[in-house]
């Protein structure tokens, strides 16, 4: 990916900062009910998808 692109892409990752902080703020991943656990953690599985489509995060220190 081009140096811009990346940047670019990178910045649209930070904005999804604030709905995922809310979504761990207001949603029980792990719920009780299989059905909404199954779903919320396929949502989390697209997402970090998306992640590793622009960097393989793993690299990161820390």
């Amino acid at each position: 990916m081009a140096s811009g692109r990346f940047e670019a892409a990178l910045g649209e990752l930070a904005r999804l900062r604030g709905p995922v902080d809310a979504f761990f703020d207001g949603v029980m991943v792990m719920d009780p009910d299989p059905a909404l656990r199954a779903n919320r953690l396929a949502m989390l599985g697209q997402l970090r998808e998306l992640f590793a489509g622009i960097a393989d995060l793993s690299r990161l220190p820390g």
